[in-house]
């Protein structure tokens, strides 16, 4: 149940080993800003760490699929269904979080994967972690791969 379409993308870190990935990659390999010295000021530099963006339709059932036969109850063909439900109804449910969380998903429902991640000024750098990586080796886990890693016994 969400307060936006399930056609929705969000974007997936994968496994929290992708940060650690992250983190060593840039401190080992630090990317340089192009023409930093002809401007004025110094510009920020972003790191975009994600496996890929996802309808939260396909990010569930994703899911599903890693899960299948490996929760408690042993339950195969698991069937995932997402649903959009009002903005009230929504904060109601997750009522400490529910109004934060819901205007994060109506951002990114509203400007999409291409704008939900990027810089706000226009000297400002983002690098997407795999494009680092291609210089050094190691590949980001991605999210089917983390997902069929995980221990869903509890669920």
């Amino acid at each position: 149940m969400l307060p936006v379409a399930p056609t929705t993308q969000v974007a997936s870190l994968g496994p929290l080993s992708n940060v650690g990935l992250a983190v060593r990659t840039v401190l080992t390999n630090p990317f340089t800003i192009p023409n930093a010295d002809a401007l004025s000021s110094t510009p920020a530099r972003y790191l975009l760490l994600t496996t890929g963006f996802y309808d939260f339709r396909d990010y569930y059932n994703i899911w599903a699929k890693a899960a299948n036969g490996k929760t408690a109850s042993g339950t195969t063909n698991l069937d995932v269904e997402v649903f959009e439900i009002s903005m009230d109804a929504y904060d109601t449910l997750w009522p400490l979080w529910g109004k934060e969380m819901r205007l994060m998903l109506e951002f990114w429902e509203l400007v999409g994967p291409e704008k939900s991640w990027s810089t706000v000024h226009g000297d400002d750098v983002m690098v997407r972690l795999q494009d680092l990586l291609k210089e050094t080796g190691p590949a980001m886990v991605g999210t089917e791969e983390a997902f069929g890693e995980l221990d869903w016994s509890s669920v």
